[in-house]
């Protein structure tokens, strides 16, 4: 068995892999795209669940700019619950400090004064996770740059899968 026979699988793994990285990136662009644009809706969430990126440092110490939270729409919310909602086309991410029987009021952590009352209807969900620094990657994929990036770098790895560019690289023996 040859050197190119027996790392076939390699080349097979990346092409698959890059192929489904666009796919997922593209997906994702028109989903989101078509969600906000026709619908209104500035996170969309399949299955209960949303991600999105801090755009501001209004809940610092506890969420700073450019970390990617990831929601998840609750039946019931409670007092000190981190929660996103959607206020015409934008998302605010911020504490629920008190509840009334259909509006819940809430505040940014670094803010001095509390935000107008909400409807419960207008909460997207409950901040389940936080991952710092990952939303200057997300915000880049979402760009028209970012996603031409993306299947550039795909492409690339996956013309070249087609050789041994990639085992010269990879495998030292």
């Amino acid at each position: 068995m040859n050197k190119k026979d027996k790392y076939k699988w390699i080349r097979s793994f990346i092409k698959i892999l890059c192929m489904f990285i666009v796919s997922i990136v593209i997906g994702i662009n028109i989903y989101s795209w078509n969600a906000s644009r026709i619908l209104g809706d500035a996170m969309p969430m399949p299955s209960g669940y949303g991600a999105a990126v801090v755009l501001s440092g209004s809940m610092e110490p506890k969420l700073s700019i450019d970390d990617l939270i990831i929601v998840r729409k609750m039946d019931k919310y409670n007092i000190d619950d981190i929660i996103v909602y959607q206020k015409n086309y934008e998302l605010v991410v911020h504490r629920i400090i008190s509840i009334n029987e259909n509006e819940v009021i809430t505040k940014g952590d670094a803010n001095n004064i509390n935000d107008n009352a909400i409807s419960i209807n207008s909460i997207k969900g409950r901040v389940i996770g936080i991952i710092p620094y990952v939303g200057v990657f997300v915000k880049f994929i979402k760009t028209p740059m970012g996603v031409i990036f993306v299947i550039g770098v795909s492409l690339i790895l996956y013309i070249y899968s087609n050789n041994n560019f990639i085992l010269k690289f990879t495998l030292f023996n």
